[in-house]
């Protein structure tokens, strides 16, 4: 998904992108995200996509350090699974599962 390449052309990530869409689909049939819609999941999925993109840029930029972002990312995460109507202590034992499983 880069910047110089017309939309209709840059398909390298919706593999990627699709499997992030099951993954919130699977989120709401669990009840985890009960404040999501089900018709919502590819709205959810563009923004939990959009986080790491923009850590990423701002640590190219200089405008953060490698460490800080991963903290902002850390919590951008759990605050948006709360807001997806999950609770803040799961959310928070799942990222660091991900984390800490070698599934990243």
């Amino acid at each position: 998904m880069f910047v110089d390449r017309p939309p209709e052309e840059d398909t390298a990530g919706k593999p990627t992108f699709t499997r992030l869409i099951d993954l919130v689909r699977c989120g709401v049939d669990g009840n985890r995200f009960a404040a999501v819609a089900a018709d919502q999941a590819e709205l959810c999925a563009a923004q939990v996509w959009s986080m790491p993109h923009g850590m990423v840029t701002m640590v190219l930029s200089g405008a953060l350090t490698a460490d800080a972002a991963r903290a902002v990312l850390r919590d951008m995460v759990v605050r948006l699974a709360v807001g997806y109507g999950d609770d803040r202590r799961r959310a928070a034992r799942s990222l660091h599962f991900v984390s800490t499983s070698g599934t990243k």
